[in-house]
């Protein structure tokens, strides 16, 4: 089986990570990332203030071919609350390719096949084929509970496998 790691988010620089809350809908949720030793730290508040309930963040990538991988591997540590995994083919893309994964609040490695991930804006499921596999240039999680709470993740690593 291939194996190729994609991110290791202790490498990562604070400023290549980019935050996006729902403030760009008016929203008033707070997140931050912080770099750790162990990883990025994701954390904040989910508000539904003002049409709010997401946060996010996502780090763009150099365009590249994934064709000779079938899956995702992500290493983290979570807080007990379900996340959604997003990926993207371009920068250009509107829309995100995603699935939703629970974190347990201990250290987990989560696998993610290419066909789990559906295509969706906004929160709307699109009909359009799923995830092919072949380019990536954007990744990310975002947190949308449908209700206020404090977050707090640790995201460790992706590989390709």
């Amino acid at each position: 089986m291939k194996y190729h790691k994609l991110i290791v988010a202790d490498q990562l620089k604070r400023e290549e990570v980019q935050v996006v809350n729902d403030k760009v809908m008016g929203g008033s949720s707070r997140a931050q990332v912080e770099s750790q030793r162990e990883g990025i730290r994701f954390y904040g508040q989910v508000s539904l203030a003002n049409n709010g309930g997401f946060a996010s963040f996502r780090i763009p990538l150099q365009p590249r071919n994934i064709g000779a991988f079938s899956a995702f591997s992500i290493k983290l540590e979570g807080d007990g609350k379900t996340y959604q995994f997003r990926v993207q083919e371009n920068q250009q893309q509107r829309h995100a390719y995603v699935t939703d994964i629970n974190t347990t609040g201990q250290l987990q490695e989560i696998k993610i096949s290419f066909d789990e991930l559906k295509p969706r804006f906004r929160g709307n499921r699109l009909d359009l084929p799923r995830f092919n596999g072949q380019t990536l240039s954007r990744l990310g999680l975002m947190i949308l509970p449908g209700k206020e709470l404090e977050f707090n993740l640790t995201f460790i690593e992706v590989s390709l496998i």
